[in-house]
């Protein structure tokens, strides 16, 4: 029984690891450890076009300056998202995910504000010019004290003590017409921001004013002059904005498929898609326009962003190993041991037995009687 159970194990790998390799990956620049990372994505739909979507962390920025790279303050994200369209087709978006009215968005380098964003009717509303106005909160209404408006100093307003009694308002705001009280809005803690434009009258009802913080030190404005010129309407699927192909604005239930309106529920999430540059998956690299990066697909499952080459950073050269100097100096030879001057050796000396030995031998001769030895003197 145990080997039938391997064996079956053993079949089942080669089919898992056929199946992970078939999926497509999508792989990004990571700063910190110089190579690529697999990101996840998530599986949307977008005007019928089933595909995934990923975020790219970092975002591809555009070197403004021209100076070789995208960390100075003027260079600025053109994409944070690839979103592969059909397995066939990548297209970069700046992505936008679940913004909310009185949220300012960063498209090419400039600001600008949302305010009006309604992800069932698949729209929004931005804004070139605005205004921040931050007022302290004071103990009561005085109009010398009170701060005028940004486009109009005879309209002004102050942020003072609540002037009812119900126990979550945490402030008012007074408004001035001149040096003249016009009007008031209690202000209730909860959720930010707030339009209170509705609570507004003449002269302010030309403003749209959101209160985007407020607490019991504090209160923070945000100022919008009313009028068509100054409050363009994108709707999804709109053209040529604001330097971007196309306008995808979709409500999704996340990490789901599908277009959706109401139907989605409480976790529908909103997305504003600035779409831009598209490729075609097919085999190599391609300058992703606009920024030092290229994207390269080998044409089977790997699809990668990198720095093109002329910016990328060279490998820093290894540091050669220190050898000691070789030296060309002369070999030093050890000098022969210093000896006495020889002495010259007596000539019987020098011929070996044929000296006092020889004639102590001899004189053996007549005792010995052998003729065994041989003369000292070589042959002739």
């Amino acid at each position: 029984m145990r080997r039938e159970i391997l064996a079956f194990i053993l079949v089942l790998l080669p089919f898992n690891a056929a199946a992970e390799e078939s999926l497509l990956k999508f792989y990004s620049w990571d700063p910190a450890t110089k190579t690529p990372r697999i990101l996840e994505g998530e599986e949307i739909d977008i005007s019928g076009e089933q595909g995934t979507y990923y975020f790219i962390n970092p975002p591809l920025r555009v070197d403004a300056n021209r100076d070789g790279d995208t960390l100075d303050e003027e260079d600025y994200v053109l994409y944070n998202a690839l979103y592969i369209i059909n397995s066939s087709y990548a297209e970069f978006v700046l992505s936008f995910y679940d913004p909310s009215e009185a949220e300012t968005i960063n498209v090419r380098g400039k600001e600008y504000l949302l305010i009006y964003s309604n992800p069932y009717q698949q729209q929004f509303r931005y804004a070139e010019r605005y205004h921040y106005l931050t007022l302290p909160r004071k103990g009561s209404i005085l109009s010398r004290e009170a701060t005028p408006f940004p486009q109009d100093a005879n309209l002004k307003v102050e942020y003072v003590n609540p002037t009812v009694s119900l126990g979550n308002v945490i402030g008012t705001l007074a408004f001035f017409v001149g040096n003249n009280y016009h009007s008031s809005v209690s202000i209730f803690e909860g959720r930010f921001p707030k339009d209170i434009t509705s609570e507004l009258k003449d002269p302010f009802k030309k403003y749209k004013i959101y209160v985007v913080e407020a607490d019991s030190t504090h209160a923070k404005l945000v100022i919008v002059k009313r009028g068509e010129e100054n409050a363009v309407w994108v709707k999804n699927g709109d053209t040529d904005v604001l330097g971007y192909s196309r306008v995808a604005a979709f409500t999704l239930k996340y990490g789901g498929r599908g277009e959706g309106g109401p139907s989605l529920g409480n976790d529908a999430k909103y997305f504003i898609h600035f779409r831009g540059e598209a490729f075609k998956l097919t085999q190599g690299c391609v300058d992703i326009e606009g920024t030092l990066y290229e994207l390269c697909y080998d044409g089977v499952r790997k699809l990668s962003i990198r720095l093109r080459e002329e910016f990328a950073v060279p490998p820093e050269p290894k540091p050669e190993e220190t050898q000691a100097p070789i030296t060309t100096s002369p070999l030093e030879t050890t000098p022969a041991p210093t000896q006495p001057p020889a002495t010259e050796k007596p000539e019987e000396e020098k011929k070996g037995v044929c000296g006092p030995t020889l004639l102590a031998l001899l004189a053996l001769i007549p005792l010995l009687r052998r003729p065994s030895f041989a003369s000292c003197t070589p042959p002739a």
